[in-house]
């Protein structure tokens, strides 16, 4: 019984691996007069996070972002390293809800180049496969592009950290700089005040000197 627990661990960790990856499904979403079949996927990162990997992962093949309505759309696109054909990505990217600002939702339709996408029905299902491999393809990048931003985060508040700590020591050169002016100032009122004695002192004995001469009356 112990060793069948034992052979059975390695394959409970594997499952729950697999399912904490973000998961592409089927799914629909509006676009050109009407639903249309897209992939789905839902990852847990901003839309500018997810915006970005998209237009990062595309930049590196040439190709850039035209806007339609509430998508970015990459014309001549293939989906895999093996792909023959090349394709129109119509790419849509919300915020799950307004309570999960690091929750996002993201549609992809596949057409094909040029196609005219308000003649398709809400059931024609094109690339679906392949559309659901791109969409889970692209999690590591969108991760990657997270990490970079948390990087740049990270940087920014050990540069504030750096900030403050240069004017904190520029604060003490200044407080530093002031002690040794006062410093000086007492040393300087130190000696004036024993010269100030010393001249109290030698007025007292004139003082003395002059009460002596005085003539009895």
């Amino acid at each position: 019984m112990r060793r069948s627990i034992l052979f059975l661990l390695p394959a409970l960790f594997l499952f729950c691996i697999a399912n904490a990856q973000p998961q592409a499904v089927d799914g629909f979403v509006s676009l050109v007069k009407g639903e249309k079949k897209s992939a789905m996927i839902e990852v847990p990162y901003s839309e500018d996070v997810v915006r970005k990997a998209f237009e990062d992962h595309m930049a590196k093949n040439g190709v850039k972002a035209e806007k339609y309505k509430d998508f970015q759309v990459y014309r001549g696109v293939k989906l895999h390293d093996f792909d023959a054909e090349v394709h129109d990505l119509y790419v849509k990217i919300d915020r799950k809800s307004r309570r999960d600002k690091n929750q996002s939702t993201v549609h992809l339709v596949v057409g094909r180049p040029s196609e005219n996408m308000g003649l398709r029905s809400a059931e024609y299902s094109h690339k679906m496969e392949e559309s659901k491999n791109f969409l889970a393809a692209m999690v590591p990048n969108i991760e990657a592009q997270n990490l970079e931003k948390d990087i740049r985060g990270q940087q920014e508040v050990v540069q504030k950290a750096e900030k403050k700590l240069k004017s904190l020591q520029d604060d003490q050169r200044e407080y530093e700089d002031k002690i040794r002016e006062y410093q000086q100032r007492l040393e300087k009122n130190r000696v004036d005040q024993e010269a100030q004695l010393a001249e109290i002192s030698r007025q007292k004995s004139i003082q003395v000197a002059m009460e002596a001469r005085r003539k009895p009356m």
